[in-house]
């Protein structure tokens, strides 16, 4: 497994996530029709997805991807609420499974080396 440490939105943070299916998108990656005549068929959710990661790998540039009011809010408050965590971690309010994990990102599957081995994970990890 490969991990990056990198600050969440620095330039190295989104050149690893660059071309790679991020886990908030996940359910666009797989996601099929589920009815009618053309069931089983990518929907367009997927293929606008796919060719948003094959745009990413071929120019090197990240697709253009939308920020609400509220999504800009919560990246000004977000350094308040991690402090406001912090404190009260230290202090002993917070229960043990509200934890952050220490890997959070995305995770890209690497070809095997030979079809015996299982393949090996890339991972971004944010502090």
């Amino acid at each position: 497994m490969n991990i990056i440490d990198c600050t969440q939105g620095d330039h190295e943070w989104f050149s690893a996530r660059l071309g790679k299916v991020t886990a908030s998108e996940v359910a666009d990656a797989v996601r099929f029709l589920k009815r009618g005549d053309k069931k089983g068929e990518e929907g367009k959710t997927r293929l606008s997805y796919k060719a948003a990661i094959v745009s990413e790998i071929l120019t090197g540039d990240p697709a253009d991807t939308f920020v609400s009011k509220y999504m800009e809010r919560g990246t000004e408050l977000e350094p308040y609420a991690r402090t406001a965590y912090e404190i009260k971690r230290a202090a002993g309010d917070v229960e043990p499974c509200m934890h952050r994990p220490p890997v959070v990102g995305f995770c890209e599957l690497l070809p095997p080396a030979d079809a015996r081995t299982p393949p090996p994970v890339h991972c971004a990890r944010s502090p």
